[in-house]
């Protein structure tokens, strides 16, 4: 059947989407430009001269997909499936999780693809990176965000969120034990665990260089009053994450921006925007700061990060016994809604236990941006540092550690890169393997819809797709 719409889509998307694009792009680089112009390369970018391709390291890497079907009662049942891949001949390791959710929540679906996903890396480094020779190197690469792993996890379990959402809370303690679990195995395995993302929207770099510079605009300003409160909003900013989400805080930027009229004001405000525009993020500030120096094959300055994140550390989440009762009261409300037996109640509560206990030990965090080619976007690589704890505050939250090495890493990435889109040749055929096409998700459907036809009030009517 023909199409009666398309002409409608392509007028709307010019006079509507890309007018607004262009026009906000447009603003963007020219806050930018005023910006960061006045940033040395060599603040933020290291260059990578020297580093060859090898084949001498084992490694395995992971990533799932994730699929809905609706049914006309509300409830869903979610299919999550992850797949692990290797470089030494093995057979890949595959998982596949099929949950009924009496009740429908965002929350359950990255939960029960995130247990798929750990439970494929931690049975990938137990029977088979944990039996190869160590005459090489072993890696785990996961794909995504291990820093956005861990804050999602232990947002959804302190936060009060969707309603619904509480129904869910034992799976998501799962998902945030199975991440301890792993980190905890490949260190005893000796398994060097990467996460790598091609496209994060993480500002941890761009909060720390934009505030930096703010603060020191505003410093030379002998007319400006640098009260207490705008030194901490500064302060703050540079070492935490996105304290813009905090209201007080964006109010009193909002503030500043609108009042300010010292001689740095255009400076002020067009930063002031940045740092509110959710839009700019790392890889936006990195890649231009490396355009407009062209810088084409180099590393970001490393970043150890602890306990970063902007709403715990203003409600003072900062230590697991903290999080741990604020983690037990979602536990309770998810007891009630799930009308469990005490024994099952019971094992709730423990299972919140262990998690406090694994999160004594959770190691910080050392991030930073690869870029292999000229025309490419960084890549974001994170590992973890063992002997420092994530909620070790005698460390700040938010240092440069460039002394760490991590050549080897490095080499091995880039053994791996072979162009923008296959930036990973390990988990780019990770993703093809576990990605559900519309044709092959029918099948599932179809399976589903056999296996129904007998219970009643479960029709069918809408299928969604997962990330």
């Amino acid at each position: 059947m023909p199409d009666l719409f398309f002409d409608l889509y392509a007028r709307e998307f010019e006079k509507d989407v890309k007018e607004k694009l262009r026009n906000g792009q447009e603003r963007t680089h020219a806050s930018l430009l005023r910006i960061l112009d006045n940033v040395r390369p060599d603040e933020v970018w290291r260059g990578l001269r020297g580093l060859s391709r090898r084949s001498d390291y084992y490694v395995v890497a992971v990533d799932g997909g994730i699929r809905t079907i609706s049914f006309t009662d509300g409830s869903e049942v979610v299919i999550a499936r992850a797949i692990a891949v290797n470089n030494f001949g093995a057979q890949p390791v595959r998982t596949l999780k099929t949950k009924y959710l009496p009740v429908p929540s965002s929350a359950a679906y990255w939960t029960y693809l995130g247990i798929a996903e750990l439970d494929t890396c931690i049975r990938a480094v137990v029977e088979q990176l944990a039996s190869l020779p160590d005459d090489r190197e072993k890696y785990l690469l996961v794909d995504g965000s291990l820093y956005a792993r861990f804050t999602a996890a232990v947002h959804n379990l302190i936060l009060t969120r969707g309603f619904l959402d509480l129904y869910y809370v034992p799976e998501i303690m799962e998902n945030l034990y199975k991440l301890c679990t792993l980190l905890d195995i490949c260190g005893s395995y000796n398994v060097n665990i990467v996460f790598v993302s091609k496209n994060s929207s993480l500002k941890m770099l761009k909060d720390h260089i934009v505030f930096t510079m703010l603060k020191e605009a505003l410093k030379e300003d002998s007319s400006f009053n640098f009260s207490t409160d705008v030194y901490e909003i500064f302060t703050r900013g540079a070492e935490w994450y996105s304290i813009v989400w905090l209201r007080r805080y964006r109010k009193k930027l909002v503030e500043l921006a609108k009042d300010y009229n010292g001689a740095k004001r255009e400076t002020v405000r067009q930063g002031i925007r940045i740092v509110i525009s959710q839009s700019v993020t790392d890889t936006c500030v990195l890649e231009y700061i490396a355009s407009r120096n062209n810088i084409s094959f180099a590393i970001s300055r490393k970043l150890l990060i602890g306990i970063v994140d902007a709403y715990m550390n203003d409600k003072k989440l900062v230590t697991p016994e903290a999080i741990y009762r604020m983690i037990i009261d979602r536990v309770e409300d998810s007891i009630m809604l799930r009308m469990c037996d005490e024994e099952e109640a019971e094992e709730y509560r423990r299972l919140a236990k262990r998690v406090k206990d694994r999160l004594e030990y959770f190691p910080r965090i050392l991030l930073t941006y690869v870029k292999f080619r000229k025309d490419d976007s960084p890549i974001l690589i994170e590992q973890t540092i063992p002997k420092w704890r994530l909620f070790d505050d005698t460390i700040p939250p938010k240092i440069f550690y460039d002394s760490f090495n991590m050549w080897n890493t490095l080499e091995m990435l880039y053994s791996e890169y072979k162009d923008p889109y296959h930036y990973n040749r390990m988990l780019w055929l990770a993703h093809n393997y576990v990605t559900f096409s519309d044709s092959e998700f029918r099948e599932y459907e179809m399976v589903a819809i056999r296996n129904l036809d007998e219970v009643k009030g479960r029709r069918i009517h809408t299928l969604i797709m997962g990330a």
